[in-house]
């Protein structure tokens, strides 16, 4: 039997953070091209320094994105551990229904055998 364990909740902020297409688009471009000034992520998405700053803290708070202070900028770079339990999540419930699928297609082989 396949099976997944993970804090649901921790589930959940990696979910909600990438619901939205904004904070998906910064962490693929931080998955890209590593890591990058916080204005620099508003940028390609015309959005302005103190709007990036909450699509970034909704990344932080789901482990996402990690950010550091380097003099007077702060760089954001990918966590991929959030990104792993999401990652895991798809893993478990593609495995769950090719299996069940398997399994109803063998049931469905036999009635018509018989």
């Amino acid at each position: 039997m396949v099976s997944f364990h993970s804090d649901p909740a921790h589930v959940d902020r990696a979910f909600f953070a990438l619901s939205n297409a904004t904070r998906r688009g910064m962490t693929e471009m931080l998955l890209r091209e590593g890591e990058k000034p916080m204005r620099e992520l508003a940028r390609p998405f015309g959005i302005s320094l103190p709007g990036a700053m909450k699509h970034i803290g909704v990344l932080q708070e789901a482990g996402i994105v990690s950010c550091r202070r380097q003099g007077r900028e702060n760089l954001c770079s990918v966590d991929p551990g959030a990104l792993r339990t999401a990652a895991n999540w798809f893993e478990f419930h593609a495995r769950f229904w090719s299996v069940s699928f398997e399994r109803l297609g063998k049931v469905l082989a036999e009635k018509k055998e018989k």
